[in-house]
C-alpha cells in the first residue's frame, strides 16, 4: 500500500506540472502524434523512475517545456486510442479513462497517462490538460505571471513557492458582458475618481436613496462571497473560483475588480487549495 501511496504522489505531481505549462501541449504533445489524431501522451515506468522523473521535473529551474520536460518525454510516448486498453490492460486506475478520451477536443486539449510499475501490478493516473494559444511565451508558469504582473505592481513579489503549492496554467482573460459600465479604473488599474473624490477626507452624507443603492450593492457583495465560498474545498484552483465569482458579476451586470480590458486578466498566480 505504501507504495502505491508513493505513486500516486509521484504521479500527480507530474500531472500538475504538466498543466502549469501554458505551451505543454504545443511543445510536448502536439510534436508526437498525428494532427487530430485521439489518443493519450503516457509515461510509464518502475516506481523508483516515475518518482525520479517526477523530482527532477518539479525541482528544475528550467522554464521552457523542453528542458523542464526532457526526462519525461525521453521515456514518453503517444498511444493510440485503440491501443490504449490493450496497453495498460491490467493496470488499476483505469476508471474514467474512456470518457476522457471520447470527450476531450485534440484540437485545444491532451490526455495524459502516468503508469507506475508495482509490485502488485500497473497502476496509473490520467488527466485531460488544455493548451493555450501560441502567443504565448514558452516561459513556463512561474515566469508567465510574474512577467505579465510587472505591469500591475511596482515590484515583484518576494516569496518562493514552497512545500506543495505548484503554479496552475493560465486560463485567458475572461470577457466582460456588453453593456456593463466601466469605471476609470477599468482601463489601467488607477481609480483617479476615487481618489479625487471628497469623501476621502470628509464623510459622506447620503439621501435615503442612495442608502438603499448601498444595500443592495453590499447585498450583491455578500452573494458573490458566498458563490467563491461554496466551490472552495482541497483540489480546486485558485483560477476556478476566479471563474465562479466572474460569471456570478456577469449574472448582476456588475465588472469584477480585476477585470480591465487592456491588461491580462489574471492578477496572481492560480494554485490549488488544499
Amino acid at each position: 500500500m505504501a507504495d502505491l501511496d508513493a505513486a500516486e504522489d509521484a504521479a500527480k505531481e507530474l500531472l500538475g506540472i504538466m498543466e502549469a505549462f501554458p505551451r505543454f501541449k504545443e511543445r510536448a504533445v502536439d510534436p508526437l502524434h498525428p494532427e487530430g489524431e485521439r489518443g493519450a501522451l503516457v509515461f510509464r515506468g518502475p516506481l523508483k523512475l516515475v518518482q525520479t522523473v517526477s523530482k527532477l521535473t518539479c525541482a528544475s529551474k528550467a522554464s521552457t517545456v523542453g528542458d523542464r520536460f526532457k526526462a519525461l518525454l525521453s521515456r514518453s510516448k503517444w498511444v493510440r486510442q485503440e491501443e490504449l486498453e490493450q496497453a495498460l490492460d491490467g493496470a488499476d486506475g483505469l476508471d474514467g479513462l474512456d470518457g476522457r478520451l471520447a470527450a476531450y477536443d485534440p484540437a485545444r486539449e491532451y490526455v495524459a497517462v502516468v503508469v507506475a510499475e508495482l509490485q502488485r501490478g500497473p497502476a496509473c493516473w490520467h488527466q485531460v490538460g488544455g493548451g493555450h494559444p501560441a502567443s504565448i511565451e514558452d516561459s513556463g508558469p512561474w515566469l508567465y505571471v510574474l512577467d505579465h504582473g510587472t505591469s500591475r505592481a511596482g515590484r515583484r513579489p518576494g516569496f518562493s513557492y514552497t512545500g506543495s503549492l505548484r503554479p496552475y496554467r493560465v486560463s485567458p482573460r475572461r470577457p466582460v458582458a456588453e453593456g456593463i459600465l466601466l469605471p476609470d479604473y477599468a482601463a489601467d488599474g488607477d481609480p483617479r475618481a476615487e481618489q479625487a473624490a471628497p469623501a476621502r477626507s470628509t464623510p459622506p452624507v447620503v439621501s435615503a436613496a442612495q442608502a438603499e443603492k448601498l444595500r443592495a450593492v453590499c447585498r450583491m457583495g455578500r452573494e458573490i462571497v458566498d458563490a467563491a465560498h461554496r466551490v472552495i474545498k482541497p483540489g480546486v484552483t485558485t483560477d476556478e473560483i476566479d471563474r465562479v465569482v466572474h460569471d456570478k458579476h456577469m449574472e448582476f451586470g456588475a465588472l469584477p475588480r480585476a477585470a480591465q480590458p487592456s491588461q491580462p486578466s489574471v492578477d496572481e498566480t492560480p494554485s490549488r487549495v488544499g
